[in-house]
């Protein structure tokens, strides 16, 4: 419509001109006035998502580490096929882990480079 002012004679102008101006005032002071009632409400929400880092979490139920629990799967699996599971030290002796176990002397098990020997 400011494009159309410049073809009219110099009266409608002044009155067309005017009108047009204070509407373009009123249209820009409502738009002010919305950003600012939006940033308001996205400062507002952005307060009630805010999330306190050094508050101790809720428990989620979850008492293992995903790997224990698929272990512990495993083992349920394997001992209704009819297995049993044997659990034994992290160190154990040279007859525990091979000899008990039917592992000829001359197995590749038993090599120095693939079995890690300890002293008495």
């Amino acid at each position: 419509m400011l494009k159309s002012v410049a073809s009219l004679s110099p009266e409608e102008k002044k009155t067309l001109g005017k009108s047009l101006n204070e509407l373009r005032a009123d249209v820009d002071a409502e738009l002010a006035l919305k950003e600012k009632e939006i940033r308001e409400q996205e400062l507002t929400s952005a307060e009630s998502r805010f999330i306190d880092m050094t508050v101790p979490g809720k428990s989620s139920g979850v008492s293992q580490h995903p790997i224990k629990m698929v272990q512990s799967d495993i083992i349920d699996i394997v001992t209704r096929m009819g297995f049993s599971v044997w659990r034994s030290p992290s160190v154990t002796t040279e007859y525990n882990n091979f000899d008990a176990l039917n592992i000829p002397s001359w197995h590749p098990a038993r090599d120095m480079q693939d079995t890690f020997w300890l002293q008495d």
